[in-house]
């Protein structure tokens, strides 16, 4: 029996990996209504959103692992097997962070401290814009793939990553100036917030950070 992968990657190398970063996204839009309900303390519905991205993290590791499961060996792509099983694991990382994001804004009723609470819903926008982008790419690259890898294609997703790259130090740098602020009021915080904040301010700057790194990586096949 003729295995509908195989269909699939021969029409396009990306196709099944739009599936995978839809998933993705779907945590990532989830986001802001997490914050939201932490904001306004409606715990019980931060816990349903919650429940919500761990869903979609769930479905977004079954097409992963369809995809490491079913990807032809014997075919030919335009990049490297190897490549492709790389941004996979890569931007799997995405959904894995947004989950974990859940469970430690639900482990505790913790309140936005008002010292960062500006910085820290610009720190969710950056990332989120981050990692628009990084979708956005990936629907350029069936183009690219349409027009067989063809130069102004490729110079136009080159320089989408490059906008990524700046809007990434963008979040670094609002992710310092929390971190700033968050250690001038440490003190302040019964130890368990503080652990649960670090750990909640790490993990937002992480999705930007591994939303770069993933594509940095497609930077790399595409100038193969």
């Amino acid at each position: 029996m003729k295995n509908p992968f195989t269909s699939l990657f021969a029409k396009s190398p990306f196709g099944p990996m739009h599936d995978h970063i839809n998933k993705v996204n779907e945590c990532i839009n989830l986001l802001p209504q997490l914050l939201d309900n932490l904001k306004n303390k409606n715990y019980d519905e931060l816990a349903k959103t919650a429940k919500l991205i761990s869903q979609s993290e769930r479905m977004a590791d079954e097409v992963k692992n369809n995809i490491r499961e079913n990807l032809p060996k014997s075919i030919f792509l335009p990049i490297d097997r190897k490549d492709i099983l790389t941004v996979l694991h890569v931007q799997d990382n995405i959904a894995d962070y947004a989950e974990d994001l859940g469970v430690l804004l639900t482990m505790k009723h913790l309140t936005i401290p008002s010292e960062y609470e500006v910085e820290l819903f610009q720190l969710l926008d950056k990332v989120k814009e981050v990692f628009s982008l990084l979708y956005e790419i990936w629907t350029d690259l069936d183009t690219l793939f349409e027009v067989a890898f063809e130069h102004d294609q490729a110079m136009k997703i080159l320089t989408k990553i490059n906008q990524l790259n700046y809007l990434e130090h963008q979040a670094d740098k609002i992710q310092d100036t929390i971190s700033k602020k968050f250690y001038e009021i440490g003190d302040k915080l019964p130890q368990t917030e503080f652990f649960l904040w670090t750990k909640v301010i790490i993990k937002l700057g992480d999705i930007a950070n591994v939303s770069e790194k993933s594509a940095n990586l497609i930077r790399l096949f595409i100038g193969r």
